[in-house]
């Protein structure tokens, strides 16, 4: 899919704009923070002075990767590396130059972690649990929750059931299923920036 100059820069501005903003949302007493879904090329240790440092470029950036208290499989990232990636997790910047993602799941090939394989599930108040527990047993990963619009996004597995979409629509604590799309707003020719 080819991609206009605009669309990276655009992109890279954001990202930037993102890491400044965390900056000065610091000082608040809210705690504040970005979660990030990247696509990129792995690269399996090659940070800048931490050579056993995970990253992923994108857009031209390096972002370091942190495995928190699950930490990833060597062999699995190994077989990862030099593969365009995605990763999901929560953005952090550790000083003006260097970006960290805080990785939340795995890092997955990105023909298996793209938002086609991903479905949004809503359900009633107070049913999390059960539909969670009934998405899990129907081989859907969980990967968020969003509490305050009571609704899953879930990715389909190897081992999903090939009626997941009816066996979840027929369940009384779910309100709806949907898959997960991206939405764009086209820009206006010639519109004024403001």
């Amino acid at each position: 899919m080819k991609r206009s100059m605009a669309a990276f820069c655009g992109a890279a501005t954001l990202l930037a704009g993102l890491a400044f903003s965390m900056s000065r949302a610091a000082s608040s007493t809210e705690k504040s923070y970005v979660k990030v879904e990247i696509r990129g090329r792995f690269v399996s240790a090659g940070a800048e002075g931490r050579p056993e440092t995970p990253v992923v470029e994108a857009e031209g950036m390096m972002i370091e990767l942190q495995f928190g208290d699950q930490p990833a499989d060597a062999g699995i990232l190994q077989k990862l590396s030099n593969q365009t990636v995605i990763v999901r997790g929560t953005l952090r910047r550790a000083n003006p130059d260097r970006l960290i993602c805080v990785v939340e799941g795995d890092v997955v090939p990105a023909t298996q972690g793209t938002r086609d394989a991903q479905y949004l599930i809503g359900y009633q108040e107070g049913q999390e649990k059960a539909v969670e527990s009934l998405s899990r047993s129907l081989g859907l990963k969980v990967l968020d929750r969003y509490e305050p619009g009571n609704y899953l996004v879930v990715e389909l597995t190897e081992k999903a059931d090939a009626k997941f979409l009816e066996k979840l629509k027929e369940n009384r604590a779910v309100r709806y299923v949907e898959k997960n799309m991206e939405v764009r707003i086209p820009e206006k020719k010639g519109a004024d920036p403001d």
